[in-house]
């Protein structure tokens, strides 16, 4: 189950970055909006760690 939600992560965030990249807009608008896309992408992604990091150590210290 973990690959699979891996496996769909990755897909879904290439599929944003290629709809992006080929959506026909000025390469400067879609510069921006990339970039955009990719900190709201590793914001998520520093949460999620955080919350099962925590979810570890509560397990650890009992």
């Amino acid at each position: 189950m973990r690959n699979f939600l891996l496996g769909f992560a990755i897909g879904a965030g290439l599929g944003v970055v290629l709809g992006l990249l080929f959506a026909p807009q000025e390469g400067k608008k879609t510069r921006e909006e990339l970039g955009k896309r990719i900190q709201e992408a590793c914001e998520k992604g520093k949460e999620a760690f955080k919350k099962k990091k925590e979810e570890i150590m509560g397990c650890w210290s009992g």
